[in-house]
């Protein structure tokens, strides 16, 4: 079940409330926790010890003075939404990626485990993210950067990073951004830019005169007025001879052209869309000659793509993605 924010289980006219399940219950307890807005919970002291060098020191010293249904009453300055997850990670609770997840976007829950020294329980949410990173990243790539940068695991944040090639800029959830400390959005923004440009510039979508057709492996200097187009390291005839493409072709061509453009927007993307892909196949089709049948065309042009497409992963590859101390 995933993290929710506790809701009061009961109130008494002091204005307390009892946090809800699992710490709402006395069966066991030996301590209450009063948070700053006023939500008791009840817990074992044996957890509390053991999660905590703070609280160890803190209760050896003596007995709170004040009592909640005779358990000593511990005053905290967390909230309970903070305090209800940081409890659950020092008892033997259930916790599930989405519950971190919803938890550390939320909630100072690092900064009060550091405070507590809470190291065990601290390490259980280095461990759960690892575990969990993979499918976050997937999922919600920006979030789980920000996460990973918040932890400390810059591995998993430059695997999301590269994720994150693959969502075009203004689709970026704005709850995500909000998590991000303004350091690492603005590495990220430059890191996304020049990406994009190292993308459009591997793709290198543009016509040539120079080279050869990866489809009828004719020079373009063998015919007088050859052109082609380049895809990468690759070329494909566009013109050959007298053979000029029609006013169709020429659209059909111009959105190939126009399709360069979203590299730079969405760097990551490694599908054209299926448009631009059979616009080219009848432009290349029309001009190398009527020899070529539409299987061969296609099948030609699918390799020139795929070592088009490896070239820019090769050029994202020496893009650096600086991440400073955090």
């Amino acid at each position: 079940m995933a993290h929710r924010p506790p809701s009061a289980a009961s109130s008494n006219g002091a204005g307390l409330r009892l946090a809800s399940a699992p710490f709402d219950t006395p069966d066991g307890a030996d301590i209450a926790l009063r948070t700053s807005d006023d939500t008791i919970f009840v817990f074992r002291k044996c957890f509390l010890i053991a999660a905590s060098p703070f609280f160890s020191n803190l209760l050896a010293d003596g007995v709170p003075d004040k009592v909640f249904r005779r358990l000593p009453l511990c005053p905290v300055l967390e909230d309970s939404e903070t305090m209800h997850f940081v409890l659950r990670l020092c008892s033997p609770n259930h916790i599930t990626m989405g519950d971190l997840v919803v938890a550390l976007s939320s909630h100072p829950v690092l900064s009060t485990l550091d405070k507590y020294i809470m190291d065990a329980a601290h390490q259980r949410v280095v461990n759960m993210f690892q575990e969990g990173a993979a499918t976050l990243i997937k999922e919600a790539p920006l979030r789980a950067f920000a996460l990973a940068r918040e932890l400390g695991q810059d591995t998993i944040a430059r695997q999301a990073a590269r994720q994150l090639l693959c969502v075009p800029m203004d689709k970026w959830k704005i709850s995500d951004q909000a998590i991000l400390n303004i350091r690492d959005y603005h590495g990220l923004v430059q890191y996304f830019l020049r990406c994009g440009q190292a993308a459009f510039d591997a793709a290198n979508i543009a016509h040539t005169p120079l080279g050869g057709c990866a489809t009828c492996m004719q020079s373009f200097s063998s015919s007088p007025n050859s052109s082609g187009l380049k895809l990468g390291s690759s070329a494909v005839h566009i013109r050959k001879g007298d053979s000029l493409v029609h006013l169709e072709g020429v659209a059909k061509l111009q959105s190939v052209l126009d399709a360069r453009h979203i590299f730079r927007l969405c760097p990551g993307t490694r599908q054209l869309p299926e448009v631009v892909f059979e616009n080219l196949c009848d432009v290349s089709k029309l001009v190398c000659g009527s020899q070529w049948e539409s299987r061969a065309v296609r099948m030609s042009l699918k390799r020139v793509f795929a070592v088009m497409y490896k070239e820019i992963d090769e050029a994202i590859d020496r893009v650096p993605l600086g991440l400073s101390s955090v």
